[in-house]
């Protein structure tokens, strides 16, 4: 198949459905949730786990027919490691969840109180809850980019040189860990309904695959409202004035208001990406070289004047 470049040169109508690319995948991933719950009847639980499976083979699957980059379809050598992280990145999630439920507890709201106890619609909710959660992500984000004893954590997420479903997971357990305790202390603070928080999630896994994988899509408006593939391959620049930007996780709402979007109209994002600070091969290295002192994970200085 095409490469992206070869594509945005192509005036057929094979290049123009690119447009229904990314709409058409998150469609066909929420109908499959709905269907797991709905007709399948199974629990969340079990449903987030074939979710999660359909969606990684399906992108997968996209990524050989209609690649970003053929190059980023060549096997990295941490195939094993991205395995791994797949597994660790839901029980860290998970153990946020345990931590935030013995914390917060009996104390959560009962419920008068709520904006989700009001009785709004369904989709209204879903946007309040996604405003929220996307500030909190927002913030820690931006914090595991500016401060150096974070970056030391964050740095393995951005130290691949390609994008691909599986390496959406390469985060660190503590990171992941770090980012979901204040979400789910909100989310139970606030009596978020059960049903709602399991879509927001669904939403959020099918956002997330799609933006670190190598499919080539043209998102045009949505853009600017959600994250997406183009927005993403500016986040793993080589650069700092570039990777510094687009942190939001669902929406860009945040990003458009603290001034960190990015999306020149003017060129693409380059193929060569993933910061260059030192991150071990090992799995077990790669999960304790950050923890110590002398780890060379420094926040990147390099700029796009120096580029």
């Amino acid at each position: 198949m095409k490469d992206v470049m070869e594509l945005n040169a192509d005036k057929s109508a094979w290049s123009h459905l690119l447009v229904l690319v990314w709409p058409a995948v998150m469609a066909g991933s929420l109908a499959m949730y709905w269907w797991l719950i709905g007709p399948m009847a199974m629990s969340y639980e079990m449903a987030i786990q074939f979710h999660f499976l359909g969606l990684l083979v399906g992108i997968f699957i996209l990524e050989l027919i209609i690649p970003y980059h053929k190059s980023w379809n060549k096997y990295d050598r941490q195939g094993w490691n991205d395995f791994l992280y797949n597994i660790t990145f839901p029980a860290a999630q998970i153990g946020a969840t345990a931590v935030a439920l013995a914390v917060v507890g009996a104390q959560a709201s009962s419920g008068s109180e709520s904006l989700f106890n009001l009785n709004l619609p369904f989709v209204l909710e879903l946007i309040i809850m996604t405003l929220i959660v996307d500030l909190i992500w927002y913030i820690c984000h931006r914090s595991f980019h500016t401060l150096p004893m974070l970056w030391k954590f964050h740095s393995l997420h951005h130290n691949s040189h390609q994008l691909h479903v599986l390496n959406n997971a390469r985060v660190h357990p503590l990171e992941v860990f770090t980012f979901f305790l204040p979400i789910m202390l909100v989310v139970l603070v606030i009596d978020v309904p059960p049903a709602l928080l399991n879509w927001y999630f669904a939403f959020q896994l099918t956002v997330g695959l799609l933006t670190h994988s190598n499919v080539a899509v043209r998102s045009g408006w949505l853009s600017y409202i959600f994250n997406t593939p183009e927005l993403h391959h500016w986040h793993h620049s080589q650069i700092r004035d570039e990777h510094d930007n687009n942190y939001g996780s669902v929406s860009m709402i945040w990003d458009h208001i603290f001034g960190s979007y990015l999306n020149p109209k003017d060129r693409m994002a380059s193929k060569e990406i993933g910061v260059s600070t030192y991150v071990p091969e090992g799995w077990f290295s790669q999960l304790w070289a950050p923890l110590k002192r002398s780890s060379r994970a420094k926040v990147p200085t390099q700029s796009v004047v120096d580029k």
